[in-house]
């Protein structure tokens, strides 16, 4: 047996008895080369760096990274904080605490409105109670053109104590609700909802996230020009991911497009998954644009779909000599 050469100690990094104990079998040895590698230096500036500091390829180093990502050992975080931000000693302990601020946001469930609505009599009584409820429930009516029942009322009211939206910010929402085609009562529940899981609680805010789902529901349209979705709007799902690619990776449509033909060559036509794991990929690559993507990854302008390119001109062959001889008759001559 062996044991450590104690002259060798020096710096340690330490790494979590958690991972040991369940990764030592299961992971390969490029992933812990990558795992120790962001132990020691956190963060990397790309994935490059890991490979050449590790001695694997890129695509070994981005599966590795989407491994550890999968198994939430490892946590993406937006391009524009690759690099670590200088903190000065003075103002360490507020960084500190804005840190942690922060971890506990993220860590916050989503907000959702109560299960058991407020009664009829209840309703009444806040529309006695308050006049900016009422001025709501009025130019609420006026935005759906129509008067609306006891659960659209019930909703408005959840969502003005419950999430403290004012009223410009309500009628906002119920107005974009209209826009989206959908005002019925869980409509607008679950518009609200994503909004305050968002952090919307301003005008200003408010305008943001229209802003953002705008930009999500754009992109899925000239994706879907180009691949034929099949609908006219993305599912929950899809939505997800378009404010994914556009928000986390910072990647425009051009990117995402280029990601949907390389799934269609690949035999995943329209797989937003597949087309997931590719825009990670480049992600982690440090690839920020379409020229750049075509240029690495499309050099010769259309992904090859795994038929070998071939090395000889067939037209030239076909008038060779030695193709000629190939096609002779049998027992004739070439001229």
């Amino acid at each position: 047996m062996y044991r450590f050469n104690p002259d060798c100690w020096g710096g340690c990094v330490a790494v979590p008895d958690s991972i040991l104990e369940k990764y030592l079998k299961l992971a390969s040895g490029a992933c812990f080369k990558v795992l120790l590698y962001l132990l020691k230096n956190d963060p990397p500036e790309s994935a490059s760096a890991i490979a050449v500091a590790t001695g694997l390829s890129d695509d070994t180093v981005a599966d590795a990274l989407l491994y550890w990502e999968r198994e939430n050992i490892l946590i993406p975080f937006s391009a524009n904080s690759l690099k670590k931000p200088e903190v000065k000693k003075d103002d360490s302990r507020q960084q500190s605490q804005q840190s942690s601020l922060k971890e506990k946001a993220i860590e916050r469930p989503a907000p959702l409105l109560p299960i058991k609505p407020p009664t009829h009599t209840e309703i009444a009584k806040r529309l006695s109670e308050s006049d900016e409820l009422n001025f709501i429930f009025s130019e609420a009516q006026n935005v759906l053109c129509n008067t609306f029942g006891y659960n659209t009322q019930a909703i408005l009211l959840m969502i003005y104590d419950y999430f403290g939206f004012s009223s410009d910010v309500i009628l906002m929402l119920v107005q974009h609700a209209k826009l989206l085609g959908n005002t019925s009562s869980l409509g607008i529940k679950k518009l609200a909802e994503t909004w305050a899981k968002q952090g919307v609680s301003t005008l200003s805010d408010a305008e943001k996230e229209i802003g953002r789902h705008n930009k999500a529901l754009d992109t899925y349209s000239i994706l879907s020009k180009k691949f034929d979705f099949g609908s006219a709007t993305p599912n929950d799902t899809q939505a997800r991911y378009l404010h994914s690619w556009l928000e986390n990776f910072e990647f425009d449509a051009g990117v995402i497009s280029l990601a949907f033909e390389k799934a269609d060559c690949q035999g995943a036509k329209n797989s937003f998954s597949h087309a997931n794991k590719t825009l990670r990929q480049w992600y982690y690559k440090g690839y920020r644009n379409a020229e750049t993507i075509s240029a690495k990854v499309f050099p010769s302008g259309k992904f090859n779909k795994g038929e070998p390119e071939r090395s000889y001109d067939k037209v030239k062959m076909a008038r060779s000599v030695i193709y000629d001889w190939i096609n002779k008759p049998e027992g004739g001559n070439v001229e």
